[in-house]
């Protein structure tokens, strides 16, 4: 057996889950969708994201949202607050990328794909809870970050963050929880 587990089945769309507290996201997959090359996709990230100030109605902002073994989705939201803490972005459309070594590098995902496709220590993001245990037994701690499904499970070497209740990050455990 491998030291790190089977991605999710070969060809199946793998959806990031997006950490943002007290902020939903609407409308992400009914939202109008056009394919761009990397670069003219990178550019348009750009553009959206330049002079965009963050917890301002109205402001646009630029997401990761999926990928398979050919594609990568992206969507461009729109902030809405929502009171009295808060609010949604409501996706105006889809970003469509084919998939390259440069897309992932230039759009700055090849990270968040490898720790989907790869992983570390025999854990991958995307693992449920239960998957981790079964691979890397009972956390020391579990710390929750805040929203429903949001928490880090607590090893001596490393810190598993979840969001949404799946694995997101496998990370140093000094990051979850500062030097000890």
């Amino acid at each position: 057996m491998s030291d790190n587990p089977e991605p999710a089945a070969a060809g199946a769309r793998q959806v990031i889950p997006q950490g943002l507290v007290h902020v939903g996201f609407v409308d992400v997959d009914a939202a109008p969708a056009k394919t761009f090359p990397w670069r003219d996709a990178a550019a348009l990230r750009d553009e959206i994201n330049r002079g965009q100030v963050g917890g301002e109605a109205g402001h646009l902002r630029w997401f990761f949202h999926a990928f398979d073994r050919r594609h990568m989705w992206f969507f461009i939201g729109r902030y809405e607050p929502r009171e009295p803490v808060g609010g949604v972005y409501r996706a105006e459309r889809q970003v469509i990328v084919r998939r390259s070594r440069a897309a992932e590098e230039g759009l700055g995902v090849a990270a968040t794909i490898a720790g989907y496709e790869r992983g570390q220590v025999g854990l991958r993001a995307g693992m449920s809870p239960e998957e981790v245990e079964a691979r890397h037994g009972a956390p020391q701690q579990v710390i929750q970050l805040g929203p429903f499904g949001a928490f880090d499970y607590i090893y001596a070497d490393i810190c598993v963050r979840f969001l949404e209740n799946q694995a997101s990050h496998i990370l140093a455990r000094e990051l979850c929880v500062g030097p000890e």
